[in-house]
């Protein structure tokens, strides 16, 4: 009876072991899975920017513990890519570094030095936080918690304070995070700064530094600042300036997340404002403030440079399209127009739905309603299962912060029931609104 316990109890340990680590051991790789079960095919490389001796790996939980079977020998820019559509690399920049010719993201990695990459499934997050940019003198980025239903709760205000905990925040604009969500980026209009800065559990800002500063930097051109983001790999930032033509393209250091090395990308724009980029990374959509189109320009691998852009035809005019984002799909691009027309011909609504087609053309059309709680749309920002757009105001609304949050319509992906989000007040002349998860 003894003996039979006792090789029950062998038996459950060996059961639980397996469920909580799953080795496979490929030609070139050892793969230790653990934590999150999940079931994703990989693609693993020694050599990952050429895509060189290569295997793929089927994992079954999210936390990657990867060596090779090749002993005695370092393989500095091994790579491993994710064939599974929704998911993507946990800690990007930090674990491993997006090669954008190849696609695969860089690690070093040996038989004796494993490499730990974990994986994340990004198509369904939860966001926690709304943040938005205030546009006039005041020095905070609205920081606002998203609770059941996505209505946004009470906000607070957050400083942008440095080591010496001096505020860095001068008519913070607008907000973007580093995929992790462990850094923010802010744009500050009225000093012409972007400041970089960590991001607690909590959401909240610390360790803040300039990392552009228009007026020391580019002194021959518009300080204004106003508007910043990042591509899918995160390895470039682009800023937009109020009154100018150019966009700016900054390099994002791998593990640090600095930037460094900014300069003009070659696209002309009309005021510039958010870039979006199509699920290949070659195509890029960028809002112009001043503007009744998009510009659409081709993607320059390694540099990330806009090149080749050029007006987006589009079935309806837009009218100052100050901020875009896309559907989680990809597949739509929802327009926040600042001067919308109701009256013109065709009339411009608050919000444009535009679909984006397959010579990357767009089909635009109004969509929303309520419209009396978007009076003059700025930023707008849409959370991870597609179905709500949050949409700021650039209103002087002294006793309410002035977000709008709006359904989509899970069939033809119209915007519905726009209502105030309720929360408030902080500040006024809002613009850039982004969500962190």
């Amino acid at each position: 009876m003894m003996k039979n316990s006792i090789k029950l109890i062998a038996g459950i340990i060996l059961v639980l072991a397996q469920l909580s680590a799953h080795a496979t051991e490929g030609n070139l790789f050892t793969v230790v899975s653990t934590g999150a079960p999940a079931m994703v095919d990989i693609s693993l490389c020694l050599n990952g920017k050429a895509k060189l001796s290569c295997e793929t790996e089927k994992v079954t939980a999210l936390d990657l513990l990867i060596s090779t079977t090749v002993p005695n020998r370092m393989y500095p820019d091994a790579g491993i890519f994710i064939n599974t559509p929704g998911y993507t690399i946990a800690s990007l920049g930090i674990a491993c570094t997006m090669y954008d010719p190849s696609g695969y993201c860089i690690f070093g990695v040996s038989s004796g030095a494993p490499a730990s990459i974990s994986l994340v499934n990004s198509t369904i997050k939860t966001a926690r936080f709304a943040y938005v940019g205030n546009f006039d003198s005041f020095h905070v980025v609205s920081q606002c918690p998203i609770i059941a239903g996505g209505a946004l709760d009470a906000c607070t205000s957050l400083m942008g304070p440095d080591i010496n905990n001096t505020n860095l925040f001068n008519g913070a604009s607008d907000i973007a995070f580093n995929a992790a969500g462990t850094l923010a980026y802010i744009t500050n209009y009225n000093s012409g700064t972007v400041v970089k800065c960590d991001v607690s559990a909590g959401g909240t800002f610390s360790l803040c530094s300039v990392q552009v500063n228009f007026p020391v930097e580019f002194p021959t051109h518009y300080p204004y600042v106003q508007s910043i983001s990042l591509n899918s790999a995160g390895t470039h930032a682009y800023i937009g300036v109020y009154d100018d033509v150019y966009v700016y393209v900054c390099n994002v250091a791998p593990g640090t997340g600095n930037l460094t090395g900014c300069g003009l990308a070659t696209g002309a724009f009309d005021y510039p404002t958010n870039v979006l980029f199509d699920s290949t990374g070659n195509y890029a959509y960028v809002g112009q403030w001043a503007g009744t189109t998009l510009q659409l320009c081709e993607v320059t691998a390694g540099t990330g440079d806009l090149t080749m852009c050029s007006a987006t035809p589009s079935t309806a005019n837009l009218g100052e399209p100050s901020g875009i984002a896309f559907n989680p799909a990809k597949t739509i691009i929802y327009v926040a127009n600042y001067s919308y027309n109701l009256s013109a011909m065709p009339p411009v609504a608050p919000v444009s739905k535009c679909t984006v087609n397959s010579d990357h053309t767009l089909s635009c059309v109004n969509t929303g309603d309520n419209y009396s709680n978007l009076p003059s749309p700025a930023g707008i920002a849409i959370n991870s299962a597609g179905t709500l757009a949050y949409i700021s105001n650039y209103t002087n609304s002294s006793s309410a912060l002035d977000v709008a949050v709006c359904q989509i319509n899970a069939t033809n992906g119209h915007l519905q029931n726009c209502m105030p989000s309720g929360a408030g007040p902080v500040s006024d002349y809002l613009f850039g609104i982004s969500l962190l998860y």
